[in-house]
Parts: structure tokens; sequence; C-alpha cells
């Protein structure tokens, strides 16, 4: 499952839902173990606290 607001970026660049989805649908995925990643969120914030 990917969110709606989903964006990925790797060595190649970047991506977003839409494009992820479509370059994984063929893909054949096994077993994998993932470490060492980062979570982003967009904030948001009120006019007078930029």
């Amino acid at each position: 499952m990917f969110a709606p607001g989903f964006q990925s970026v790797h060595s190649d660049g970047a991506r977003d839902r839409a494009t992820e989805i479509q370059m994984i649908k063929n893909e054949k995925i096994g077993k994998c173990t993932v470490s060492d990643f980062k979570v982003t969120q967009v904030a948001n914030l009120k006019k007078d606290s930029v």
C-alpha cells in the first residue's frame, strides 16, 4: 500500500505514487529486510510560524 502523497528518491531519480506502482507491477520481490531509511511528512504550518 502506498499513501496518496507517496514519494521516493533513489539513485536514478525521484518517483511519485503512480510512477512507483507502475515500476514495480511486474517485479518479483521475495523476502527482504529494510534498514536505515528515513520518513518524511508534509506539515501544515501556520502562516505566522514560518
